[in-house]
């Protein structure tokens, strides 16, 4: 059905997709056909390699419709769950996100706006796109350890983002200290060791 495929492969925006299923329930049927009839049984292909990634499938009893309509149309879950069961049909299937989900605002679902400064774009848009990260926890994972980043540990910004670059990756953020309305935030460059320190004010 060329709607989903455009969909799945980012050629169709979450909003007209939404738009197609509205106006097509059939979509629906079309869609609740590529779920594996054996999708209960433990041996299942597909349960065996996306089971750490079913529980809300299974929560609404394989109902693609239910699945989506709880996850929300306009998310990287609802992409991501038709996506895998096309191309669990249709393996030569090239998956994209569709284009009118940028990757700012796949940084804001993942509560990672903090890292996204201009000399970073390029790098976020590649593990962002890169379809070998199968779920948004895998692409967010990726991205901490792209910019060096340990739990609870992360500058919050008084102004726009300013993440530094390193020799080979961005800088670790060491620490952040205020004086005033006066802000300055230390990183460290996890190849040679330097400090590098960013100011801003509130």
């Amino acid at each position: 059905m060329k709607e989903v495929f455009d969909f799945v492969e980012g050629k169709m925006s979450f909003d007209e997709f939404e738009a197609e299923l509205y106006l097509k329930p059939e979509i629906w049927k079309w869609l609740q056909a590529l779920v594996p009839s054996d999708i209960e049984n433990p041996e299942c292909r597909f349960r065996k390699e996306h089971g750490k990634e079913l529980s809300g499938f299974i929560t609404n009893n394989y109902s693609v419709k239910k699945t989506i309509m709880s996850l929300g149309y306009n998310g990287m879950s609802a992409h991501h769950l038709i996506s895998e069961l096309v191309k669990y049909n249709y393996p030569d299937i090239v998956v994209a996100m569709p284009q009118s989900d940028s990757y700012f605002d796949m940084l804001e679902k993942m509560n990672l706006t903090y890292i996204d400064s201009d000399n970073n774009e390029k790098l976020i848009k590649s593990i962002l796109s890169d379809t070998g990260y199968k779920t948004v926890k895998d692409k967010k994972n990726a991205l901490k350890e792209a910019f060096h980043i340990k739990p609870g540990k992360y500058p919050r910004w008084a102004q726009e983002p300013e993440w530094p670059w390193g020799v080979d990756s961005p800088m670790q953020f060491v620490e952040q200290k205020r004086n005033g309305e006066e802000v300055t935030y230390t990183f460290k460059d996890v190849t040679t060791g330097e400090i590098r320190k960013v100011v801003q004010f509130y």
